[in-house]
């Protein structure tokens, strides 16, 4: 029903999940047997939806212009809904690989945050002082799970790095 703002596929292939714009929300789609069938939708969302991050197990999280932090369980039920911490625009999201954490950038800060990935309540906020312009918006993990890496709008001397923290 609108543009398609962020697509995500499940760590094993059989999960598809757009994230729309305007309110439009979320759409999951799952394979079966060769085929796809819409699996689930949630339109319960404020805003465009800009990120989408599968955990191993099927979970879904996603960042909405509205401000929240959302995570769906594996049938696309409301598993929490959070106030994102470090911004008003939350934009990239990424599970840990262990799928116990969620790493959270944002458009209108410099904020990193990682939030329990069962309840959404803060963990900890990556360091970022000295960065202080522009936006770290788009986060990952490394396949170990022992990083996190963000970057987005941060300029420093003309390069914009992406800036990494070990565990």
């Amino acid at each position: 029903p609108n543009v398609i703002n962020d697509l995500e596929v499940s760590p094993d292939g059989q999960r598809l999940a757009a994230g729309l714009g305007g309110s439009n929300g979320v759409r999951v789609w799952a394979r079966d047997t060769g085929d796809w069938r819409l699996a689930y939708e949630d339109i319960d969302y404020g805003g465009r939806v800009y990120g989408l991050s599968f955990a191993r197990d099927g979970r879904l999280a996603a960042t909405c212009e509205d401000g929240y932090v959302r995570l769906c369980d594996r049938d696309g039920g409301l598993a929490a809904k959070a106030k994102a911490p470090g911004g008003s625009d939350p934009y990239g999201i990424a599970f840990s690989p262990d799928g116990r954490r969620i790493a959270v950038g944002y458009t209108d800060s410099t904020c990193v945050d990682v939030l329990d990935a069962a309840s959404l309540t803060p963990l900890f906020a990556a360091e970022t002082s000295g960065i202080d312009n522009g936006d770290l918006s788009s986060v990952a993990w490394s396949a170990d799970g022992a990083r996190l890496a963000a970057a987005g709008l941060y300029n420093a001397g003309g390069l914009w790095p992406i800036v990494v923290w070990d565990e």
